[in-house]
């Protein structure tokens, strides 16, 4: 959160990992869906007539080629859309967080306006990512499309006997029927190709949060309490050299040590004063700063 932001975190908590399924979902469903259909459909072509085919298949590839040709754009807008959203969520959970205190000290209309710049900020970058998303669609079943003219004009020559087959007007509506279906396939599977850069950019923000993190080993002391792992980063564990005669009460009363010489403890990092020893550095501590005995 301090490196990033809470409302960065939220954005790629909730809106990049749901375009990552749902980009992974178009994905694995069109790749059979799609892929089956497309095959099955040019299977009909070829068989009525597969020099017509070959010469109408000539343009679904084409929507594909747009289709990677326009991937920087979709990516590029796609990342400053996410941007802004970071940075929307950011403005409006500070909003909420600190209204009342905008509010005493009078900072309430400079803050409203702050969050109308993000506001609209996001709504050109909204505007930009989603033209392109809307927009390339329609082309690519165009381009499909536009084989349509050659069944048209070699399709009429087999009807009248001067193609390249014979041809009754139900094998012509057949063919340009299966060759109509595969355009609006294949124009889709050039969608998908838009889904999953847009799912691209979404998982290139979130992979490196995508860490396993440590894990927390416990340890039982000899008192039988567990210490979680977290808790070594601010103990050590020491040992006992020397115990002295212990601590009197206000009566007078000698209250001997809890721990003896040899005991293995765990006390604070930086608890006690730590003196040399010759070559050794030792701590003397208190009692009180022993947070319990391991052995």
């Amino acid at each position: 959160l301090e490196k990033e932001g809470a409302g960065n975190v939220i954005t790629k908590a909730i809106s990049d990992v749901d375009d990552c399924v749902e980009g992974m979902r178009k994905f694995t469903t069109e790749i059979f869906d799609t892929g089956v259909a497309l095959l099955g459909y040019m299977g009909m072509l070829f068989y009525y007539d597969w020099r017509l085919a070959l010469c109408s298949l000539i343009f679904p590839p084409f929507s594909y080629i747009i289709a990677e040709k326009m991937k920087r754009i979709v990516q590029r807008t796609g990342a400053a859309y996410k941007e802004q959203t970071g940075k929307l969520n950011a403005a409006t959970l500070d909003r909420i967080t600190n209204a009342i205190t905008y509010r005493v000290f009078g900072c309430e209309k400079e803050r409203g306006e702050d969050y109308e710049v993000h506001l609209k900020e996001y709504e050109r970058a909204a505007v930009r990512a989603n033209i392109w998303n809307a927009a390339l669609p329609p082309v690519y079943k165009v381009i499909a499309m536009a084989g349509t003219v050659m069944i048209l004009y070699f399709g009429s020559k087999n009807i009248l006997g001067s193609g390249w087959t014979s041809w009754d007007v139900a094998a012509f509506t057949t063919f340009l029927a299966c060759y109509t279906k595969l355009s609006d396939k294949s124009s889709k599977a050039a969608k998908l190709f838009n889904s999953v850069q847009k799912a691209n950019v979404s998982w290139k923000r979130i992979r490196p949060l995508l860490t396993e993190p440590p894990e927390e080993t416990e340890e039982k002391t000899a008192s039988g309490f567990v210490l979680a792992g977290a808790s070594h980063e601010a103990t050590k564990t020491a040992e006992v050299l020397v115990v002295g005669e212990g601590i009197r009460t206000l009566t007078g009363e000698l209250i001997a040590p809890s721990v003896a010489a040899g005991d293995k403890v765990l006390v604070e990092n930086g608890a006690g004063v730590n003196v040399k020893d010759g070559d050794d550095s030792v701590s003397i501590i208190r009692e009180a700063d022993i947070l319990a005995v391991l052995a």
